[in-house]
């Protein structure tokens, strides 16, 4: 398949390897994502469903977290935020 990106770093995942080309930027983003992942300032459901629509927007693939405990409704939801239902 083709990629926006002609060369990429070492790593398992397509994120890992783009971002292996500025390993510093890496490290500080696996800060942040410690911050929130590890230390909770943000309800783990409420992150994830932010990460969810992000990706959404930007037309990603993704899925919840296991460990974020986002519920198969909540995620289902996403998809229609814009509809009223009333």
């Amino acid at each position: 398949s083709m990629t926006w990106l002609a060369r990429t770093g070492a790593g398992e995942t397509p994120f890992a390897r783009v971002f292996n080309l500025r390993p510093e930027l890496y490290a500080r983003y696996r800060d942040f994502d410690e911050l929130f992942w590890c230390s909770r300032p943000v309800e783990p459901a409420l992150l994830d469903l932010c990460r969810l629509r992000m990706a959404q927007i930007l037309g990603c693939p993704a899925r919840p977290r296991p460990d974020a405990g986002v519920s198969a409704a909540q995620f289902a939801a996403l998809e229609g935020w814009r509809k009223d239902d009333s």
